[in-house]
């Protein structure tokens, strides 16, 4: 996607609310939940990321280095609960995360690596559903800033 066309989708997809993911409606319908988020707040996203989650009124948790406990904890059951799952992780939460999905029948749908400013797709399409409320929760340039972590960004 060319640098322009990137900025363009960034800046537009900033209008959508969080609750787009998997066509999940901004406000949720009967049957219907907001979207889960995972952020680890060690990495330099966190804080954007979560406020922005946090204003549309989803639940933010983070694994504090036990993803594997959080998803499984039976009195909050992530894997079995309805509606997305979006995580901000390292690349370790990740693969272990995206195990633990797959086994409970929910593959990641999209996954891209954060570093020095820029997103790398690793996993899904630049043009779908998730990428695009992904882009929107980044927010754009103001947000992004250059670091020595790597931040990995899924929905599920």
């Amino acid at each position: 996607m060319s640098r322009i066309a990137r900025r363009t989708l960034l800046k537009g997809a900033a209008l959508l609310p969080a609750g787009h993911l998997a066509g999940a409606s901004p406000l949720p319908a009967a049957g219907r939940e907001r979207p889960r988020f995972i952020i680890d707040h060690r990495l330099p996203e966190a804080d954007h990321i979560a406020a922005r989650a946090r204003a549309q009124g989803c639940p933010v948790a983070d694994p504090e280095g036990e993803i594997i406990r959080l998803l499984l904890d039976r009195r909050d059951p992530w894997l079995s609960a309805s509606g997305a799952i979006i995580g901000l992780t390292g690349w370790s939460d990740l693969m272990l995360a995206q195990d633990a999905l797959r086994m409970a029948g929910r593959p990641l749908l999209h996954a891209s690596a954060l570093r020095d400013g820029r997103e790398e797709q690793l996993i899904g399409r630049a043009d779908s559903r998730a990428g695009a409320t992904l882009a929107s929760l980044l927010g754009g340039e103001d947000m992004r800033r250059p670091a020595r972590t790597t931040s990995f960004v899924w929905a599920a």
